[in-house]
This record gives C-alpha cells, structure tokens and sequence, in this order.
C-alpha cells in the first residue's frame, strides 16, 4: 500500500530564534520525514538608537513574513506555545512574558489546522523525559533523524553541531508531540475520510 503522507510545518517561536521545520508525516505509521530545517533569527537595534517599540514591531514582522512563507503548502502546523513564566527577577519574567505574548499573537495568524503542544510535551516525545537539557534534545533529535539538515560547523577539522539546533530540535519535537495528540487525531480523521 502506498504511503499516506501529508506536509505540515513545525515551529519552536521565539522573538530571537524562530525555529522552523518542514515535515511530512505519513499518516498511517506517523513516521515523520524532515524536509527542511531553518531558524529566523532577529537580533534588537535598540543600541543603534531604535525606539524599542518600533523595534520589536520590525522583529515581529520579519518573523511573521518568514513563519508565513513557510505555511505554503501545508496541511497542518504544530507550534510549542511559549508558557508565562514567575521570577524572582521581575526583568527575566517581564521578557520572557513579553515574548510569550509575541508568540502567541504571531501563532494566531497561522491560518491552517494549528496542533499546539507545550514544552513539557515537546520534551517528552524527544527525549523521554520531562525536564531534558539542550544538549539532551539535540543529541536524542540528531539520533533519531540522522539524515535531517541539522546545522554543523567544523572544530578541529571534524563537523560538530550548532548550538542553534536546541530550537530545531524543538520544532521537531512539536511535530513528534503534536502526531501524538487527540488534536492530531481528529485532523487526521478528517484528512483519511477525504481520502477514502
């Protein structure tokens, strides 16, 4: 029997490294195909005299553009929604927060099926555990797709991974938490009736 597979996109947002992952999913097996791995990465001007407003409104944009570019073609998407975090540092808390709403506002206007997953979920279906480090996620995301276009540098004459891979791993792991989801299910349901 042929393969059942429909394209989606995965994404791990965030206002400085929005991770973006293309994907097929075969829908009988759930087996996930990586088609691409990027992240838009947008760092502030404030220091370069632009307003901070004015500057999360361009970042916000360029964001959207990219996020928005990547939905064509595509079934579905999974996204880890950024959670409101609590501090004892009132700065940390107010970014974090500040970020997460960003998120959560760029993510409304993704305009096919959105199959949402948290953190703890993403980690758990990469890894096993709950609480998996960066360095964790990466290493579990690169040994179950050792084909995908992870990104590499070279150190001492030998292909390392990047650090920025933390974020690829992430969206990835959306998908993988994603497929597990009763969201995901009833999308499916709907896509196998259309088919049959």
């Amino acid at each position: 029997m042929a393969k059942r597979i429909i394209e989606t996109v995965a994404f791990d947002p965030s206002q400085s490294n929005f991770a973006i992952a293309e994907i097929g999913v075969d829908i009988d097996s759930l087996e996930l195909h990586i088609r691409s791995l990027k992240v838009i990465t947008t760092e502030s001007e404030t220091s370069k005299g632009v307003i901070k407003v004015s500057d999360n409104l361009r970042r916000a944009r360029e964001l959207h553009a990219g996020m928005m570019a990547s939905l064509s073609g595509k079934a579905l998407a999974f996204a880890e929604i950024p959670l409101m975090i609590t501090s004892q540092n009132p700065r940390i808390a107010s970014m974090a927060n500040y970020n997460s709403g960003m998120m959560v506002g760029l993510l409304s206007a993704v305009n096919i099926p959105l199959i949402q997953v948290f953190p703890k979920d993403v980690k758990i279906a990469m890894t096993g555990m709950k609480d998996a480090c960066k360095e964790e996620m990466i290493e579990a995301a690169m040994n179950k797709y050792p084909g995908a276009p992870w990104m590499m540098r070279k150190s001492k004459g030998k292909l390392v991974p990047m650090n920025i891979n933390e974020h690829l791993a992430d969206a990835v792991g959306a998908a993988e938490a994603g497929v597990l989801s009763e969201q995901f299910s009833n999308a499916i349901a709907m896509f196998k009736s259309m088919a049959a």
